[in-house]
């Protein structure tokens, strides 16, 4: 009567075409590799209204998780094929399939901020069902953070179905994604490699010059570069109306001392590297990192600037203490 897949708390909860598949590549024999070498860089994007986004770099996103294995369905063909979605999704769930898809927002009671107010499209997480409540298992933005709720049949079908007007800003993602993790799959830990991305991050190298097989080069800010600009669009911002993206740029940073916390404590314990200090330092820029953007969260409630100014001195000290440990921890791998 009810099936719900396995799913941890994710490494990376600030975006979630990375905070789901997290969820359930934790158990996973390389998780900590590919975790940690995949997700050193950052990249800051500006979009056509001069607009930066910032995010982890684009590659190691929705389409490349090496560790998974995905089939796509468009949401074309799944209309042309009168797909019925909530026996489509049951029946994955039955042969240990997560499902990913683009639901519309306004038709959920549990995305708060859009009901019955915005046709938003957004990616939503389902990992189970329960057929005596007739509801699926979810994971999602469905408030301010990441979590869980129970969506009932009908509203997850009329979200998918919805007639109204969408287009394809989602990098090809507008159906549905069927994914299995792939036990069978290796990602083994590579010094040079490493060291590699390593540099990408500290030396703000054009990352995205050496995966031409993955995507178009395009222009941006990567590493260190992409965090300055973002601070410096934060701290210029003066609009209400992009002050959430703000905040969500904040938690990135945050996702991303964190990720790295936790490689450097990876290579301390695996032998890659000798020095307990180079994990102190890390974990004390990941603890830094997570109270600047408190102090933001705090500044969006009480309009008070001086904890906006607080919490970008904080990242910009921040920047400081990482244009220094970054090369002691390239040299101690070397």
């Amino acid at each position: 009567m009810w099936k719900k897949l396995k799913v941890s708390e994710p490494l990376i909860t600030s975006l979630p075409k990375h905070a789901n598949l997290m969820s359930i590549l934790a158990d996973h024999r390389c998780f900590a590799e590919w975790a940690f070498l995949n997700h050193s860089q950052l990249s800051f994007v500006p979009d056509a209204k001069g607009v930066g986004w910032l995010d982890f770099h684009k590659p190691h996103s929705r389409h490349h998780y090496r560790l998974t294995r995905t089939e796509y369905w468009s949401r074309e063909t799944a209309m042309a094929n009168r797909l019925d979605i909530v026996d489509f999704l049951t029946n994955a769930i039955d042969q240990d399939r997560y499902a990913y898809l683009m639901l519309d927002t306004y038709c959920i009671p549990a995305y708060k901020m859009n009901y019955q107010t915005y046709h938003i499209y957004h990616d939503c997480f389902i990992h189970g069902y329960d057929l005596r409540n007739k509801t699926f298992y979810a994971s999602d933005f469905f408030n301010v953070s990441y979590g869980q709720e129970s969506l009932p049949f009908e509203q997850v079908k009329s979200a998918f179905y919805s007639a109204h007007p969408m287009d394809d800003p989602f990098d090809g993602f507008t159906g549905v994604q069927l994914i299995r993790v792939n036990e069978a799959e290796t990602f083994v830990y590579d010094r040079d490699y490493c060291i590699e991305r390593l540099k990408d991050y500290a030396e703000s190298r054009r990352t995205n010059d050496r995966f031409r097989f993955f995507e178009e080069t395009y222009e941006a800010l990567f590493g260190l570069a992409a965090c300055e600009a973002q601070i410096d669009e934060i701290e210029r911002n003066r609009s209400q109306d992009h002050a959430l993206t703000c905040l969500k740029a904040l938690h990135i940073l945050y996702d991303h001392k964190r990720i790295m916390s936790f490689g450097v404590g990876y290579l301390l314990q695996n032998g890659h590297i000798r020095s307990p200090l180079l994990l102190r330092e890390f974990s004390e820029i990941e603890k830094a990192a997570h109270g600047a953007r408190q102090q933001y969260m705090k500044f969006l409630m009480t309009t008070d600037e001086q904890r906006k100014r607080q919490a970008l001195d904080a990242h910009r000290e921040i920047l400081l203490l990482e244009k220094n440990v970054y090369p002691r921890l390239i040299a101690e791998l070397g």
